[in-house]
């Protein structure tokens, strides 16, 4: 048993079983959108949470380490393989119940809050460790971070109307 506690950590078994939840989630969900806007959403979400781990949790600032220690290892790649999922499960659910106008505040300040709920059970799982963190900051980051995801996907929405009404004309002029 000490062996296997060696090679797999409780911060890897539970990055494993989240990323089991996730990914059974994305499979059997029907598809709301195109798989461009999946991907690009999905990378959008990869790009903002490491270019923050990359920028906070690192030197000079050194604000938290992920995972149990600040070199990279394999639970590094499972967070990273989490971060898309997140990601796209905050738009499914924004595209699935149709959110729009006062609502999207609403949605937001939501989402954030079982974002932190999230978040401290990560940190008892060892998938967070803070050094100078305090939880509140994450919460600032959650509000900015949802919103950058909303405004990134109504956009992606409003071109891919666009670009299918362009489509469509092209095809009526022929």
């Amino acid at each position: 048993m000490k062996l296997l506690e060696e090679l797999v950590s409780r911060n890897d078994l539970f990055l494993i079983a989240c990323l089991i939840v996730t990914y059974i989630f994305a499979w059997k969900k029907p598809r709301p959108f195109p798989l461009s806007i999946i991907i690009l959403m999905m990378l959008f979400s990869l790009d903002l949470a490491k270019g923050l781990d990359n920028t906070i949790g690192l030197e000079p600032f050194s604000f938290y380490n992920t995972n149990v220690s600040p070199k990279f290892d394999v639970a590094d790649a499972l967070t990273w393989l989490l971060y898309p999922m997140v990601g796209y499960m905050f738009t499914y659910y924004f595209s699935r119940f149709r959110i729009h106008g006062t609502m999207i505040m609403i949605y937001i300040l939501v989402c954030s809050c079982l974002a932190i709920v999230f978040e401290v059970i990560c940190v008892y799982f060892d998938v967070f460790t803070y050094l100078k963190w305090k939880l509140y900051y994450s919460f600032c980051v959650y509000l900015t971070v949802q919103t950058m995801y909303v405004l990134m996907f109504t956009n992606l929405k409003r071109h891919l109307v666009k670009v299918k009404l362009d489509e469509k004309r092209r095809r009526m002029q022929v």
